[in-house]
């Protein structure tokens, strides 16, 4: 609720010192831009504009933190449990492709040595 109030006075401030600079190229003589009270309401202006980015980054962090902690295994996850039970599980993962082949990584995020004669995917030759 408090971060609609203040995205709409932003937006409403914003729009004045628009108007007034408009005004102010006219009509010199009106001095808008050169007044105490349009200082005064730039000041304004600022400081909801930071705190507003300020409100915008701290949200930003919280969700990428839950993102990050929401993906992550739990302890004694399935890898411990494969590794244990299974051995050493490595997959092969595609990470680029070119006219020379295929450059893989495995699990460890190794390269691994390209494919010769592998042709390219998704490529339309004419």
């Amino acid at each position: 609720m408090f971060r609609t109030i203040l995205s709409h006075s932003i937006l409403v401030l914003s729009g004045m010192y628009i108007v007034f600079f408009c005004i102010d190229r006219v009509n010199t003589a009106m001095n808008f831009i050169n007044n105490g009270i349009t200082k005064t309401l730039l000041l304004i202006l600022c400081l909801l504009s930071i705190l507003l980015s300020i409100m915008n980054i701290a949200q930003r962090r919280a969700y990428t933190r839950r993102k990050r902690q929401s993906r992550r295994p739990a302890a004694g996850g399935d890898a411990q449990y494969a590794s244990a039970h299974f051995g050493t599980v490595s997959r092969t993962v595609r990470t680029s492709s070119n006219l020379s082949g295929t450059v893989s990584r495995d699990a460890r995020g190794e390269r691994s040595a390209p494919s010769r004669g592998a042709r390219p995917q998704n490529r339309t030759y004419r």
